[in-house]
């Protein structure tokens, strides 16, 4: 099972939510255990809180790239991390035109009726 399908396996199988799934699975070799991806991930479930915003899955993999290209200047760290995410973010869009959960699924996360629909 490649890192992609275990991520999937994780969020629709294994009990967590997506940006939980994507740090579990991607963090995994940069220092970032299953525990603390667990607690790192929960609050951005729905689209940060529920609320529909910036999609989990997004906000797992610029949590990543944080590590992915961390350094002890924060200055640098900053430097090499910005543009990485940048270049996510774009192909994230290209791909799916959106970053944002309500518009990734088609409901308003935070109203009764959008989460229905779920």
């Amino acid at each position: 099972m490649n890192k992609i399908e275990r991520t999937n396996e994780l969020f629709m199988n294994g009990g967590l939510n997506c940006t939980q799934a994507i740090l579990t699975v991607y963090g995994d070799s940069h220092g970032i255990d299953q525990d603390t991806a667990r607690v790192l991930g929960r609050p951005f479930s729905g689209g940060v809180g529920a609320s529909g915003q910036i999609c989990g899955f997004v906000t797992g993999a610029v949590q990543v790239l944080a590590h992915v290209f961390n350094h002890p200047d924060e200055h640098r760290a900053r430097k090499g991390t910005h543009p990485k995410v940048i270049a996510f973010l774009k192909a994230f869009r290209d791909k799916h035109g959106v970053v944002t959960c309500n518009e990734l699924l088609g409901v308003e996360r935070c109203t009764e009726e959008g989460e229905k629909r779920l």
